[in-house]
């Protein structure tokens, strides 16, 4: 949990609208479903809905505070795929780049991350059997 991890507190975690958006809906979902009359009889899913209610609260007191723009988000939130792609169309306007175009240099960059990080792993692997099949090789010297 972010409490836990030494450095870190709650509030250095934001998430976008959508994002907060996609998590009161989710929240409603359980609240509904634990509130039917299948569940209302167990103590564990009413103090469940309670938990879920209040959680609910305050989230959509986040989404409000950042509707109104009293929280803003930074680079290093969590931002849904609305919130980036308006973002990136808003940068490649600063830059006067058309936006499209700007997508697919971005697109690009990360394709050329990847296959970087991808053949760096599959090297990784190569060499780790290599040594394993070397080991294996030297056992059953060793055994002869």
């Amino acid at each position: 949990m972010v409490m836990d991890r030494d450095g870190y507190q709650e509030s250095d975690y934001n998430f976008s609208a959508e994002m907060l958006q996609s998590m009161i809906t989710e929240l409603t979902r359980l609240i509904n479903k634990y509130s039917s009359s299948y569940w209302s009889q167990k103590s564990t899913a009413v103090r469940l809905v309670q938990l879920i209610t209040e959680h609910r609260q305050l989230i959509q007191e986040e989404l409000t505070a950042l509707s109104l723009g009293q929280r803003t988000l930074t680079e290093r939130d969590f931002l849904g795929p609305e919130e980036r792609a308006r973002r990136r169309r808003l940068k490649a306007e600063a830059e006067g780049i058309d936006a499209v175009e700007y997508s697919l240099e971005e697109k690009k960059k990360h394709f050329e991350y990847f296959m970087a990080l991808e053949e760096k792993v599959k090297a990784t692997r190569r060499e780790e059997k290599a040594r394993e099949r070397e080991e294996q090789r030297k056992l059953a010297a060793e055994m002869k």
